[in-house]
C-alpha cells in the first residue's frame, strides 16, 4: 500500500456485529455507527462501539423519501453522495460514549472524520442496521475508497453520476443537428 493511501474502510450490519464473539468484533477494528438515529434495541456495549457519527447517516428527509418509495435507490444514493460530499451537517456532533458526557462538537465532515480515524486507528468498520440489500454504508464506503484510490481530481471523483436526462440530452442534440 502507498504510504499516502489510507487503510480500507469496511462495513457491517449491527445485527451481525451483535452476534459476533468478542474476538470477532475485535477483528473489525474501530467500530463507527453511521446512522442518523440510534437503533432501537441496541446498547453501546452490545456493539462494542467506539464512535457514533450521526451526520454520516442520510438526512431524515432523504431517508423518508426513499422508504416511502418516492425515489428509487439510484436517486437516493446520488442525493446521499451530495449530502456527504457537501460537508452537510445537521447534528453537528458525534459521540464517543453514552449520554451527554460522550457528546463532542463536530468540526469536520463525516468523510473527513472517517479519514482521520483511518489514519489514527488503521482498520475502521462503519455500521448500520441493514442486513442485506441497499444501505447508505455501501455508498459511504465507496466514497471513501474512490477518494483514496484514484488520481483523478476530487471534483471528478465526488461528482454525482449524470441523471438519465443529462445522458440523453447530447444524443437528442445530435439527432436535431442531423435533421437540420
Amino acid at each position: 500500500m502507498d504510504k499516502n493511501q489510507l487503510p480500507s474502510l469496511r462495513q457491517a450490519s449491527i445485527f451481525d456485529v451483535r452476534a459476533m464473539s468478542e474476538a470477532e468484533r475485535a477483528s473489525l477494528g474501530y467500530l463507527v455507527l453511521v446512522m442518523r438515529r440510534w437503533p432501537q434495541g441496541f446498547s453501546w456495549e452490545a456493539l462494542d462501539l467506539q464512535l457514533w457519527l450521526p451526520d454520516a447517516g442520510p438526512s431524515p428527509e432523504l431517508l423518508k423519501a426513499y422508504q416511502a418509495k418516492q425515489i428509487d435507490w439510484e436517486e437516493f444514493a446520488q442525493r446521499y453522495r451530495v449530502e456527504q460530499i457537501g460537508n452537510w451537517r445537521r447534528a453537528g456532533y458525534y459521540k464517543v460514549g453514552k449520554g451527554d458526557e460522550g457528546r463532542r462538537e463536530s468540526q469536520m465532515s463525516s468523510l473527513q472524520h472517517l479519514d482521520e480515524l483511518r489514519r489514527q486507528y488503521g482498520l475502521v468498520t462503519v455500521l448500520c442496521h441493514e442486513l442485506k440489500g441497499h444501505c447508505h454504508r455501501y455508498v459511504l464506503q465507496k466514497l471513501a475508497h474512490d477518494k483514496d484510490g484514484n488520481e483523478q481530481s476530487t471534483s471528478q471523483i465526488l461528482e454525482p453520476p449524470p441523471t438519465m436526462q443529462e445522458q440523453e440530452k447530447p444524443q437528442q442534440e445530435d439527432a436535431l443537428q442531423k435533421v437540420n
